[in-house]
């Protein structure tokens, strides 16, 4: 069998490697004896540069086995993939067998959260689904080990959606601005799923608040018109924090206090203007 990526096995086609791999997943099911040996040829193929047969591969590895190591080259094969891919519909496709791993090893993805983070690197908002399915995952994957690394990567999504302006998609000709009002409606429905994402993580680790917080007030509370759900749903998640957690209402009521001139949607100031009153020591 091959034993490097300069093996001819790696030259031929994607059928021919799908056959032989089919073959592999067979004989592990009639002869069980042979299983261990068979399934060294399967990871063999798992160094193919096809992304039919890497994606085949990740998926009888999984059928076959439950080893934690066979298992971690099956994630890193979704993984690559991942990486590699330019198709969102693609991209869908593997991020769903990896949410399907999430039951049975979670343990073993918090290995990868860095690559899972790594998903949304885009500048803008190419797919929400794929976006949503990633942040479900990053909260059903963070710990206390983690939730530093998961916090930055959120800070850092807050910013890059705050960079999402109307003025930066505006576009000329209609068809452009068909297309901005689709990014558009993307990136409300993106900000408005970081703010869940935050509202989660803070709920599970409450430490995370001030870190959180802070960067969420600074960019998401001054859209209006079509961005001003973000600012509705940021101020409500404001007002649930101070009312639960009193250790940072000071903090928060302080730095409110400072954004209330940048506050352009109408009820998001009234509800801003009524945590100042109510919170404030003086």
């Amino acid at each position: 069998m091959a034993n490097s990526e300069d093996d001819p096995i790696y030259e031929m086609g994607d059928i021919f490697q799908l056959s032989i791999l089919e073959m592999l997943r067979r004989l592990c099911k009639v002869e069980p004896t042979q299983k261990s040996r068979l399934m060294n040829a399967i990871f063999m193929l798992s160094n193919s540069k096809s992304s039919s047969v890497l994606f085949e591969c990740a998926n009888t590895i999984i059928q076959l086995t439950t080893a934690p190591s066979a298992i971690k080259i099956a994630i890193q094969s979704y993984l690559t993939l991942l990486q590699d891919q330019n198709d969102n519909n693609v991209k869908l496709i593997v991020l769903n067998k990896i949410v399907t791993l999430k039951k049975k090893y979670s343990k073993l993805l918090e290995e990868y959260m860095n690559d899972i983070l790594n998903i949304i690197r885009e500048d803008t908002v190419q797919s929400v689904e794929i976006n949503q399915k990633v942040l479900e995952l990053v909260t059903d994957l963070a710990n206390h080990r983690n939730v530093k690394e998961v916090g930055a990567f959120l800070e850092n999504e807050i910013f890059k959606a705050k960079k999402m302006t109307d003025a930066q998609m505006d576009k000329k000709s209609a068809e452009k601005q068909d297309k901005s009002e689709l990014t558009h409606s993307s990136t409300n429905e993106y900000r408005y799923l970081l703010i869940k994402c935050i509202n989660q993580i803070t709920q599970i680790y409450p430490e995370t608040i001030p870190a959180m917080i802070t960067p969420l007030m600074d960019s998401f509370l001054m859209f209006e018109k079509k961005g001003s759900m973000a600012s509705l749903e940021t101020i409500i998640f404001i007002r649930e924090v101070i009312e639960v957690y009193p250790e940072h209402r000071q903090a928060i009521v302080k730095k409110l206090y400072q954004l209330l001139d940048d506050i352009r949607n109408g009820l998001v100031l009234r509800v801003a203007v009524w945590i100042i009153g109510e919170y404030s020591l003086s």
